[in-house]
């Protein structure tokens, strides 16, 4: 059984151990990084966890050949470079780790020195201006299984000090959601990074499971997926004020962006986001306040890599399990779960997966009921989809002979019946002609 190596060994005898340990930081001592040697494996699983806990699970069974290897080498003090989860065959990922070996100094427990990216268990590790937060518990937050609304303060002001409604930067996702209630949508990538949405404008960025950002406007999640969010009046409605200088639509001076004010300190950052609006039947115009966001002032973006965005295998065992479907049998959502990107809570039993970055579907149970494809849900998706003959840029007249003469032509929309489902591929008029842009397919 895997025992947890500290990542701190407070030692007079560190230069003369025999052991190998990981360090979260880089000796203030002068030390020496003397090779980078790279460790793999493969993990096998369902992946309805968080990319971080695969990557947590996976380090500890590498743990004894790295520490082995590095003790072999002479090495005693390692420090975790890189780590990489990324899709192999079937329910297959693999997963790459690089360590760095420290030549042994003076004192490699004194801190001062440059912060190591991941800890031991290959967690990014946060730092909030020269305050260094430590490694928490491996994410493995999981939506409620009924949606909980809690009641919320009166506090309505967002300010460097005070944070979002008073949950302040650096606060868990645990106590995020003690306070707040269920997201509206949950979403990590393969950095281990995570992003709630309280209604469809209230963006909260967390790493290592560490709220790093709070913003009200748009995402990168496009607005069609945003449709299929729960409107959350509380959230969306909300007359917010920043730093108790301006709030909500407010009007600035003037139009210039000079007259945005700005808010900061050492370790954070407020911005807004303003609008020039022509008003009074056009013939007034007046800069806005449309948004904000609270940041760290080193906080990382929330995004994906090309390989999570594209996964035309999901859409290719979606096509070809609807195409053999009998009267009685019903989509699998398991397979899909290795690739999901996000996802609503469920509600009346139901929920939204976001599966790649053209693949929405809504799953009842482990049945999936919908496929919905889309030129693109996230900033950054190929705008390509293929569903079997049907796919993205596809002319309407060739996607009409496809469907055949049993098909429904109305408009720019296609309706294919079966006894089983009822599909509809959506037309919009393009330079090259009309084309199809998105489908939709709804199971019985």
């Amino acid at each position: 059984m895997f025992v947890g190596v500290s990542l701190l060994i407070n030692t007079s005898q560190a230069e003369t151990q025999n052991h190998a340990e990981f360090l979260e930081f880089y000796p203030d001592c002068g030390f020496e990084i003397v090779d980078t040697v790279k460790h793999s494996g493969m993990i096998r699983s369902d992946f309805t966890k968080s990319p971080k806990f695969y990557i947590s699970e996976k380090m500890k069974k590498l743990h004894q050949d790295i520490l082995s290897k590095a003790e072999k080498n002479g090495i005693h003090f390692l420090v975790v470079k890189s780590r990489k989860l990324s899709p192999a065959y079937d329910e297959s990922m693999r997963f790459n780790v690089t360590v760095e070996y420290l030549k042994t100094c003076s004192d490699p427990h004194k801190r001062g020195g440059k912060a190591a990216k991941f800890d031991a268990l290959g967690q990014k590790l946060a730092t909030f201006g020269q305050i260094k937060v430590g490694k928490n518990k491996t994410i493995t937050f999981d939506l409620p299984h009924s949606i909980v609304r809690t009641e919320l303060s009166d506090n309505f002001t967002v300010s460097l000090d005070g944070g979002l409604y008073g949950i302040k930067l650096g606060t868990t996702i645990d106590e995020v959601v003690k306070t707040f209630g269920t997201p509206s949508f949950w979403s990590s990538n393969q950095e281990g990074m995570e992003i709630v949405a309280y209604g469809r404008r209230h963006w909260l960025t967390f790493e290592n499971s560490v709220l790093i950002a709070a913003k009200f406007g748009t995402s990168i999640f496009d607005v069609e997926l945003m449709n299929h969010l729960d409107f959350d009046e509380r959230f969306d409605d909300r007359k917010w004020k920043v730093e108790n200088s301006v709030q909500r639509d407010d009007a600035l001076p003037n139009t210039d962006k000079s007259s945005i004010p700005m808010f900061n300190n050492q370790s954070q950052s407020l911005l807004l986001d303003t609008e020039v609006m022509l008003e009074n039947r056009q013939e007034e115009k007046n800069r806005r306040v449309i948004g904000f966001e609270l940041k760290t002032n080193h906080a990382n973006s929330f995004s994906f890599d090309n390989t999570q965005l594209s996964q035309s295998n999901n859409q290719d065992y979606l096509f070809k399990t609807l195409s053999s479907i009998g009267e009685s049998a019903e989509i699998d959502v398991k397979p899909l779960l290795q690739s999901v990107l996000g996802k609503t809570p469920k509600k009346n039993g139901q929920q939204f997966l976001l599966i790649d970055g053209n693949t929405l579907v809504k799953a009842s149970a482990n049945s999936v009921t919908k496929i919905l494809l889309s030129s693109g849900y996230v900033d950054g998706a190929s705008p390509t989809w293929h569903f079997g003959p049907f796919y993205a840029g596809q002319s309407l007249d060739d996607a009409l002979a496809v469907a055949g003469d049993s098909a429904l032509h109305m408009l720019d929309v296609i309706e294919i019946e079966h006894n089983r489902f009822t599909m509809k591929l959506f037309a919009s008029e393009e330079a090259n002609g009309v084309q199809i842009y998105a489908m939709e397919v709804s199971i019985y």
